[in-house]
């Protein structure tokens, strides 16, 4: 069985809205995420399997 890790960043952009003149919008928000998971491969078989996607908080 090999082992190896699959990671994915993930980006969005919030933009806010505000109805009406009274207030501003705050500005916009970029966010960057990345994904990763642990993925199994059987040396014989070929066989994958996939572990769950784990998230990076900071």
């Amino acid at each position: 069985m090999v082992s190896s890790t699959e990671s994915k960043t993930v980006k969005r952009t919030i933009n806010y809205l505000v109805d009406g003149n009274e207030v501003s919008a705050p500005d916009s928000v970029n966010q960057e995420f990345t994904f990763s998971r642990d993925v199994f491969t059987d040396t014989i078989t070929g066989d994958v399997t996939y572990g769950n996607w784990n998230v990076d908080n900071t």
